[in-house]
């Protein structure tokens, strides 16, 4: 693969890095019941998982869902007067709950994937011997 056809999928990963941490917090942080416990280390090994398997998915998957995300981010400006990436946790949880309620379900099956995905990853670094005895 050359340098060129690399540059828009780093530049995608630029961009969505800091909008997935962010999910990723949030919906981890709802599902343990408090972020102040959150394990630092397992959440940045959760977002790299969560945009490793967007960059893995097929392109008419991948680039769907990068765009979606990118569209969660900047919905926030509407919700909570800033992007999702820079709001607080309560305005995030917010967000979050908005999308949760929507009519479309397109909102409810986008928190859906990161939700359930990134609570398994979470969970599973931070008791990654569980995985030795199943392999």
């Amino acid at each position: 693969m050359s340098l060129l056809s690399e540059l828009p999928r780093r530049g995608a990963q630029r961009v969505l890095s800091p909008v997935v941490s962010q999910i990723v917090r949030t919906l981890v942080s709802e599902a343990a019941g408090s972020e102040s416990s959150l394990d630092e280390p397992a959440l940045t090994a959760t977002a790299d998982a969560m945009r490793g398997r967007i960059a893995i998915m097929p392109r008419f998957l991948g680039v769907p869902m990068a765009g979606a995300t990118v569209f969660f981010d900047l919905s926030g400006v509407v919700t909570g007067g800033k992007p999702f990436r820079f709001q607080s946790p309560p305005q995030r949880a917010r967000q979050v709950a908005l999308w949760r309620k929507a009519p479309v379900s397109f909102c409810q099956d986008f928190l859906e994937f990161y939700g359930k995905m990134a609570t398994f990853v979470y969970f599973s670094e931070l008791h990654p011997e569980h995985e030795e005895h199943h392999a």
